[in-house]
């Protein structure tokens, strides 16, 4: 678990990794592609456990070399997250529907349903 597909496709006993690419976008496969976008979203939630594991690890009396390296093994692998599960783990933006100034705020509208006048229930 968490080996990239590159990493996989270098062992001989599996198949390329341009062949892997062709797989996953080719209609008649979509069994193989529907498990491998599985695997990824497994895949990016083991790197999103690993991050708190590597600051776990980390010992108290660690110099600033091992400090940061698990800095760089941390960002590296929630940039990685953000873009393989966005919706999951990507930052998230709130749209302001104020003006900063506040000369502009959204407007209200309220609408009432009232009777057609020519309506036969009315009389």
């Amino acid at each position: 678990m968490g080996e990239s597909a590159r990493q996989i496709c270098r062992d001989d006993s599996m198949p390329a990794l341009s062949t892997l690419m062709k797989w996953v976008t080719d209609s008649d496969k979509k069994d193989f592609s529907e498990q491998y976008a599985r695997a990824r979203d497994c895949q990016a939630d083991f790197y999103a456990d690993e991050i708190v594991d590597i600051a776990d690890e980390l010992s108290e009396d660690a110099d600033s070399n091992a400090i940061q390296r698990a800095k760089l093994r941390v960002d590296s692998r929630k940039w990685k997250v953000a873009r393989m599960s966005p919706r999951k783990y990507g930052d998230k933006s709130q749209v302001d529907h104020v003006s900063s100034d506040n000369s502009m705020q959204p407007t209200h509208v309220t609408l009432v349903a009232e009777p057609f006048p020519d309506d036969p229930k009315m009389h």
